[in-house]
């Protein structure tokens, strides 16, 4: 069959309105942070382990000022990012104490995104994993024992409160401003 060109139809651009400029955006809130290595580069393994826990650590430090300043749906999602960073390749890492308490770090943070914005299963989930990884942190009691109270969980509250009281307290950097609302003592 011939087709003639006079009557060709031009092809329509199907791209979404909302994704353009899309990449352009992803790129302007993180070109700060360590251009000079992507994650494409392949890197000797515990030059990658550094990288990945430096990189989390930044992403983790814009999450918490982004939390400070109550821009919480932006700090969650750094945090969700810096854990990324973090849990990629976590299986080989796994035995790594500055993975661990990276990854700590990030989940109390995005426990607080949580807690600030009352999605209490979220908490007890973020809190949970917390507690598998360092049974003995203090504000994770105090987190997931907040959210079973607000949950109308009274003896599953009652009992991480319990095992907070029984735990000496290290400060967390995000939490001053919570405190009055935990009773935590920072």
């Amino acid at each position: 069959m011939f087709i003639d060109e006079t009557n060709a139809v031009e092809p329509i651009d199907m791209t979404p309105s909302w994704k353009t400029g899309w990449e352009d955006f992803c790129k302007f809130k993180d070109s700060d942070i360590h251009a000079e290595i992507d994650e494409r580069t392949i890197l000797p393994e515990e030059d990658d382990v550094n990288w990945r826990l430096a990189t989390a650590a930044d992403v983790n430090r814009i999450g918490c000022d982004l939390l400070n300043e109550k821009h919480i749906v932006d700090a969650l999602m750094k945090f969700d990012k810096a854990l990324r960073y973090v849990e990629h390749k976590l299986y080989m890492y796994n035995r790594d104490d500055r993975v661990q308490n990276m990854r700590v770090q990030i989940m109390l943070n995005r426990a607080a995104c949580h807690f600030h914005n009352r999605i209490w299963s979220a908490v007890v989930k973020d809190c949970s994993t917390v507690l598998s990884l360092q049974p003995q942190n203090k504000q994770a009691h105090l987190l997931i024992g907040k959210a079973y109270e607000e949950k109308g969980q009274a003896k599953l509250a009652r009992y991480h409160f319990d095992a907070a009281s029984k735990l000496e307290a290290k400060p967390h950097k995000v939490f001053p401003q919570y405190a009055p609302d935990l009773n935590l003592h920072v």
